[in-house]
């Protein structure tokens, strides 16, 4: 009789641990860059993005940098980038500062800025814009 608890105990906790390694290798899957897919069109273009999640507090998406933004300002978000893949320079009206993969940088809304894709490869990034992006929030530096 105990035999047969304990083995049912032992198949319950194995099924809880695999499910539990299973969520977390697809947690770990939203930061790996090796699972977008991007379309021809997106891989022609100097910047491609693609949403990975919205809710009340914020707005994330995976952007691909192949060579430079134009100077702008974020008016109403802050933005936090995380640096997946490539090497990058992100330019500030008094300075610059250079990114490579594992790299993280935050933005305050209102900054000028520009990005600036300094490898051979594209750079690719999870960019989240705080609180959430309800339309656009892009305005070019004049």
């Amino acid at each position: 009789m105990y035999k047969l608890i304990l083995l049912s105990a032992l198949s319950l906790f194995t099924t809880l641990l695999t499910a539990c390694n299973e969520q977390a290798n697809n947690s770990k899957g939203n930061s790996n860059s090796d699972n977008i897919v991007w379309t021809n069109e997106q891989l022609a273009k100097n910047i491609a993005l693609q949403p990975i999640a919205s809710d009340g507090d914020e707005s994330k998406f995976y952007i691909r940098l192949q060579g430079s933004e134009q100077p702008h300002y974020h008016d109403d978000h802050d933005l936090t980038v995380e640096i997946l893949t490539g090497t990058a320079v992100i330019h500030f009206k008094e300075s610059s500062q250079s990114v490579k993969a594992g790299d993280t940088i935050v933005i305050k809304k209102g900054t000028y800025h520009w990005a600036e894709n300094t490898g051979a490869e594209a750079s690719v990034v999870i960019g989240t814009f705080t609180p959430k992006l309800q339309g656009k929030d892009f305005r070019l530096a004049e």
